[in-house]
C-alpha cells in the first residue's frame, strides 16, 4: 500500500510529540497537488477507500495553482467534523457528508472566482464552541450546514438525509431583530432537494467561445421558463441573487437554482435579470467590447435600457448596507448570535 501511494502522492513522514518532548503519534502526509491529508499510519479498509475518494476529488480544474492555497487536513477519527471560514460565511460539514458528494468543496463551496477567499478548510476540534451542537445535529442526520452574516442576522442552510434522499432546509437566526430594507427581505424558502452536479459558471469558464455562447443561451430559456409569473415581463421574485455561480447543472443537463435565502420584494423584470447576471462577472462577460456581452444584450433588446439597469443595480447593491439611522440597532441587535458563529 505505501508503495502504492508512493506512485500516487508526494509522501514525508510527521512525528507528533506531547508537551515533554516524546513522539507520541505518526502520521504520513500525503500532497496531491496542494491539497494535504493526514492519514495514520496503519491504513485500514476505511483509509483506503477514503485515499480512493479525495485523490478523485477534482477541486483544482480551471484554477491557476499557483494563486490557490487549499489545505485540507483529515484527521480520522471519530466523528469528524470540518469548518471553512471567511469574514461573511461559515461552512461545517462531516466526514460522512464528503462520502455522499466527493464533488461537494468544489462545486457548492468553491469557484473558478471564489478560490482566493476560501484559504483553508480546518479540521474543527472538538474544544471549538461550535463543535458539540453540530455533533448533536449530525447525529439527527445532518450533514453540513452553511451560515451567511446578513442583515444583521445569519441565513443558516442545513443539509439532511431523508428516505435516501438529500435536502435543504432553510432557517434565519434572529429574523426578530434582522434589518431588511425596500427592496429585499428573507425569502422563507421550503426544503429543497439537493442535487448533484456542477457549478454552472465552472462549466462556463471551461468551455470554449462557441460553447459559452450555447450554454448561456440554454439557461436563459430555461431560466425564463422556470421562473416565469403571469406577466410575461417578470420572473419570480426568489431570483434575488441570479447569477451563475448560483446554479449546479445536473448530470442530466438540467439547472438548478441554489440561492434562495432572501427575496425580492419587487417584481423583477426578465431584462434586468440578463443584464444583471452578466454583469456579475464583468471579466468574463460584462464588458460594452465584449462580444459575447453584446451579442445577448442585443439578444434581448437590451441596449435602451442598460442605463436604467446600472442605476437600479447600484440602488440594490447600496440597499444592502446598513442606514445610518440602524447603526446602534446593528450594534445591539444580534450580538451575541453572531459573535457565536463569526
Amino acid at each position: 500500500m505505501i508503495k502504492k501511494l508512493k506512485e500516487l502522492f508526494y509522501i514525508k513522514k510527521e512525528y507528533c510529540r506531547d508537551s515533554y518532548g516524546i513522539v507520541v503519534k505518526k502520521h504520513i502526509i500525503i500532497c496531491i497537488c496542494g491539497t494535504k491529508l493526514k492519514i495514520k499510519q496503519n491504513f485500514s479498509e476505511e483509509y483506503k477507500s477514503l485515499y480512493e475518494m479525495f485523490k478523485n476529488i477534482n477541486i483544482i480544474n480551471n484554477i491557476n495553482n499557483d494563486n490557490f492555497i487549499y489545505n485540507l487536513i483529515l484527521q480520522y477519527q471519530e466523528p469528524t467534523l470540518f469548518y471553512l471560514k471567511n469574514n461573511s460565511q461559515v461552512y461545517i460539514f462531516t466526514k460522512e457528508f464528503l462520502k455522499q458528494d466527493k464533488d461537494f468543496i468544489y462545486n457548492y463551496l468553491l469557484n473558478t472566482r471564489d478560490s482566493l477567499k476560501y484559504k483553508q478548510i480546518k479540521f474543527l476540534d472538538e474544544n471549538h464552541p461550535l463543535y458539540n451542537e453540530h455533533i448533536t445535529l449530525s447525529k439527527q442526520g445532518e450533514f453540513c450546514w452553511k451560515y451567511v452574516r446578513k442583515h444583521n442576522g445569519i441565513f443558516k442552510t442545513s443539509l439532511y438525509k431523508e428516505n435516501d434522499n438529500i435536502y435543504f432546509k432553510y432557517d434565519f437566526l434572529g429574523l426578530e431583530n434582522a434589518i431588511f430594507n425596500d427592496t429585499f427581505t428573507w425569502g422563507n424558502p421550503k426544503p429543497r432537494k439537493y442535487v448533484k452536479g456542477t457549478n454552472l459558471f465552472n462549466i462556463i469558464v471551461s468551455l470554449d467561445e462557441a460553447g459559452q455562447y450555447e450554454i448561456i443561451k440554454k439557461f436563459f430559456d430555461w431560466l425564463f421558463e422556470e421562473f416565469k409569473t403571469d406577466d410575461e415581463n417578470y420572473l419570480s421574485q426568489n431570483l434575488a441573487d441570479c447569477h451563475f455561480k448560483n446554479f449546479i447543472v445536473a448530470d442530466d443537463g438540467k439547472f438548478y437554482f441554489t440561492d434562495y435565502e432572501y427575496a425580492s420584494k419587487v417584481p423583477l423584470e426578465k431584462g434586468y435579470l440578463v443584464y444583471y447576471t452578466l454583469s456579475c462577472f464583468k471579466s468574463k462577460f460584462h464588458n460594452e467590447n465584449n462580444k459575447m456581452y453584446k451579442y445577448f444584450i442585443s439578444l434581448y433588446g437590451l441596449k435602451d435600457k442598460i442605463k436604467t439597469y446600472k442605476n437600479m443595480k447600484l440602488k440594490r447593491l447600496e440597499e444592502f448596507k446598513i442606514k445610518e439611522k440602524d447603526k446602534i440597532k446593528k450594534e445591539l441587535a444580534n450580538k451575541d448570535l453572531i459573535s457565536k458563529y463569526f
